[in-house]
């Protein structure tokens, strides 16, 4: 398994496909996308990492979202790519994962992965479910233990 980034039109690709797993909206322009491929050459899954935001000409937060089509797209290999764009070459200081309270699935993966529920946003999701407020603080990350203190 491995984490490929996303060309431009790939991206777009990625949020329709995203957009249709989690059911909600991404914007191409301002998110960068990883596909996440098998070993012969399969899409698996995909990440997109979006709303970055900036103190000064720091990143501090971007939000993370993920569709995965088989479980092994969550192998250390390409969630390693993953969090080092995010902490290392972006240089965020953590990143948000938003989830609908429902979804066990989702909120297992982000607890395996050492994300920490922060807040409960009642019908924060679509107007109508419950979203939950999941964050990664870089030097928490289990993909990077060595490279930032975590």
């Amino acid at each position: 398994m491995r984490a490929v980034i996303a060309s431009p039109d790939k991206v777009v690709l990625l949020c329709k496909y995203l957009q249709e797993k989690v059911d909600c909206a991404f914007e191409p322009e301002s998110s960068q996308g990883f596909a996440i491929m098998s070993d012969d050459n399969v899409f698996v899954g995909g990440v997109l990492v979006s709303n970055v935001r900036y103190t000064g000409s720091r990143a501090v937060d971007c939000e993370v979202s993920i569709a995965i089509e088989n479980p092994l797209a969550l192998k250390p290999e390409p969630m390693r790519a993953i969090f080092e764009y995010i902490f290392l070459e972006l240089g965020c200081a953590r990143c948000t994962a938003i989830t609908r309270k429902a979804n066990t699935k989702a909120r297992g993966f982000l607890e395996a992965f050492k994300f920490l529920l922060e807040g409960n946003i009642r019908k924060g999701y679509d107007g109508e479910r419950d979203a939950l407020i999941y964050g990664l603080l870089a030097e928490d990350c289990p993909f990077l233990e060595g490279r930032t203190g975590g």
